[in-house]
């Protein structure tokens, strides 16, 4: 049953505030975060993408493609949200990077058909160092 708060989450069209409002309603946002943890939503993440891959290429499901990708993003924010980093920022430092690359074929993919993006002379990479929640308690 949909209580006001998760209403409100649908009503905002905002999906990251959807996924916080997800992991508040369950209480995955108070379990502390350890490698174990992380491991076991990293496997998550591995088997939603494998479900997403069967239906693209095995039953050829439109649905199966849209809703496991939609999946898939739940469980990789939800990881984020989880660990304390604020995704809206990391998401913005991350387009900002990828907006300077451009379309082209990577020579470590080149079967890309040209739908890949290229990193030009002079690119230079996001940073997450002010905003690793948790990640830098398990890996610093």
């Amino acid at each position: 049953m949909l209580d006001k708060e998760d209403i409100k989450a649908i009503e905002s069209n905002d999906p990251i505030a959807q996924i916080e409002r997800m992991n508040s309603k369950y209480g995955f946002n108070e379990i502390p975060l350890t490698k174990e943890i992380l491991n076991f939503k990293l496997s998550c993440c591995i088997e939603e993408l494998s479900e997403t891959m069967n239906a693209a290429n095995v039953n050829h499901d439109a649905d199966g493609i849209v809703d496991g990708l939609v999946d898939l993003s739940i469980f990789a924010i939800g990881i984020l949200y989880n660990a304390g980093v604020d995704v809206r920022k990391a998401f913005t430092g991350v387009m900002k990077a990828n907006l300077q690359k451009e379309r082209g074929v990577k020579p470590t993919r080149p079967n890309s058909g040209g739908v890949d993006l290229v990193k030009p002379e002079g690119w230079m990479p996001p940073s997450h160092k002010d905003n690793l929640g948790e990640f830098k308690n398990l890996y610093e």
